[in-house]
């Protein structure tokens, strides 16, 4: 059959044909992948959402807007980033507009003028380390470079700063959230984005308490990680601790102008899964802020198909099945963060015995990362929706 293929297409007309389905091809593929990423269906009531100019966060006193609104809900929004923490102004120190947020600080930067305009994250954890001293012994020690480090499929060591991050911090660090909302991630896109997003590590890991909470702690250019007991990592708020920010910008000012309030009832969350492509997006308004593989039911065990609220949920659960012998027996511990979505027992939750996602295999739940879980777990409450097709 090859040497057929060979023969049949080195003719001249066919090669003329073959060429022009390429390039058709390829401009589709190209097409594509600018897409943004589409979720359907979505929960009954969402096709009518408003479209949001401008929001108010009653937390904090503080509005967001224009170019900093765009890229707070398209890369992650409350869960990345936190609420605004400042109103956006512009700082004569740094010559650049810019905002505050619990976990970071949003930066207007100029690009050429065909590129327009985009936003990046300030060092704020660097700028906040040469501002004080190390939190603690184990902290200063942590902040030395090495003298050499090593690279392998879950380290990857930076001479520019003497630093590595490797296995938990690692996986949070290349998913950086946002790249979970593209198509196709290539392998620079791994790189580059987390450095863009997070910045490079400027220490080893290291232990920290915060209010009697004990976390294992990485230090990144523009965040601080913090990875919990179960094994999840997140992002700290570290961003009032900024030397610097202007102390009129931080006061409270009121929703003079109408904005719409930030809020469950105004903002709905919902989980969008596709079976056909073994994904979780995840929506707030109808704005995808994080997208993951995940493992659903075999074809033996469907997984549902249908809109279901979220009417049960267990921080720890233990799942049974069958009777030991039994070809489908299992006995299953600490089962993090299983939301129930039907009565029959189909659930969202952290599958610790899966390293790998993006396959059918469970018996009809939605298996998660543990990154995912907990993100799923604060994302999501008792009623939200979990939208399932293919």
């Amino acid at each position: 059959m090859r040497n057929c293929l060979v023969k049949f297409s080195s003719q001249p007309k066919i090669k003329v044909g073959l060429a022009l389905f390429l390039a058709l091809s390829l401009f589709s593929e190209l097409l594509l992948n600018a897409m943004p990423v589409e979720a359907r269906p979505e929960p009954e009531g969402s096709q009518s959402l408003p479209q949001v100019s401008s929001l108010y966060f009653e937390e904090t006193g503080h509005l967001l807007s224009s170019y900093f609104l765009d890229y707070w809900q398209t890369q992650g929004g409350y869960m990345e980033f936190g609420p605004p923490i400042s109103e956006e102004y512009v700082d004569p120190l740094r010559g650049k507009t810019i905002q505050y947020f619990g976990k970071a600080r949003f930066e207007l930067a100029p690009l050429p003028r065909e590129r327009g305009w985009k936003v990046e994250l300030g060092v704020i954890n660097s700028e906040i380390l040469a501002s004080r001293l190390p939190w603690n012994d184990d902290h200063a020690r942590a902040l030395k470079p090495l003298a050499k480090g090593y690279d392998d499929y879950n380290t990857k060591f930076f001479k520019q700063t003497g630093h590595s991050v490797t296995e938990a911090f690692y996986d949070r660090w290349t998913d950086a959230n946002g790249i979970g909302n593209r198509r196709n991630v290539t392998q620079s896109d791994e790189i580059y984005f987390p450095i863009t997003r997070y910045g490079l590590p400027i220490s080893e890991p290291y232990t920290l308490n915060i209010s009697g909470t004990r976390y294992k702690a990485q230090d990144f250019e523009r965040v601080r990680m913090l990875q919990t007991a179960d094994g999840s990592v997140l992002l700290d708020s570290i961003g009032q601790l900024t030397p610097g920010i202007d102390r009129e910008a931080i006061a409270r000012v009121g929703n003079q102008n109408g904005a719409t309030p930030y809020s469950r009832k105004t903002m709905p969350r919902w989980v969008d899964v596709n079976l056909t492509n073994q994904t979780a997006i995840f929506l707030e308004a109808g704005m995808p802020v994080r997208r993951n593989l995940i493992t659903s039911g075999e074809w033996k065990f469907e997984t549902p198909i249908g809109s279901f609220p979220i009417w049960s949920r267990v921080p720890n659960e233990r799942m049974k099945n069958g009777k030991p012998g039994e070809p489908d027996y299992y006995d299953l511990s600490g089962v993090l963060y299983t939301q129930y979505f039907t009565v029959q027992g189909h659930a969202l939750h952290y599958a610790w015995w899966r390293s790998t996602f993006g396959y059918r295999g469970s018996h009809g739940c939605i298996n998660q990362d543990i990154n995912t879980s907990r993100f799923a777990w604060d994302f999501l409450t008792i009623g939200d929706k979990v939208v399932i097709h293919y």
